[in-house]
């Protein structure tokens, strides 16, 4: 198995990588929520999906690059908390991916003539539960950035010098 990414020019490679998804899911969650109207459907759609997919692979690229950071984190309950809220976030936008997936294929299957009417109305259901499915994802993106930067800043905060000073300019 290869090694995951561990650090980008010196910098932990997590904390980059973690704006892929932050970014990107919440985008292809509101391409959905426009792709409900039928005529933002064929613009909108496809282009959702794609961001949605790489969304996703940036939260594999954060997970593997978490786990590698971890090996360098004292264990602690908020550490416990942060990595429960990332898998979280990593499965829901996995199930995101497949739901908007689904949509996307049905969608393109009913456009065919030969196809049974049936297909076209599964489409905006699908949308629905993509749409439900990815505002879930965001929140848990959302809450488990909140709480590893909760860690980080706790950390920097407790070794910062007292009285603010330090720093560039020397106080």
């Amino acid at each position: 198995m290869t090694r995951p990414v561990d650090t980008i020019g010196g910098i932990p490679a997590h904390p980059l990588f973690v704006h892929i998804p932050v970014v990107l899911i919440p985008l292809a969650t509101f391409g959905v929520l426009l792709s409900l109207w039928p005529k933002l459907r064929g613009a909108l759609l496809l282009p959702s999906a794609v961001v949605g997919f790489i969304g996703t692979v940036g939260v594999a690229f954060t997970t593997q690059s978490g786990e590698s950071l971890e090996e360098r984190v004292p264990e602690s309950a908020a550490l416990d908390n942060h990595k429960e809220l990332g898998e979280m976030a990593r499965n829901f936008s996995l199930l995101f991916l497949l739901v908007l997936g689904a949509a996307v294929v049905v969608w393109y299957l009913a456009k065919r003539p030969e196809s049974a009417p049936v297909l076209a109305k599964l489409v905006t259901p699908l949308l629905a539960v993509s749409l439900v499915v990815g505002g879930v994802a965001t929140w848990f993106l959302i809450d488990a950035g909140h709480a590893g930067a909760k860690i980080t800043w706790d950390r920097v905060l407790k070794n910062a010098p007292a009285g603010g000073e330090g720093g560039e300019g020397g106080g």
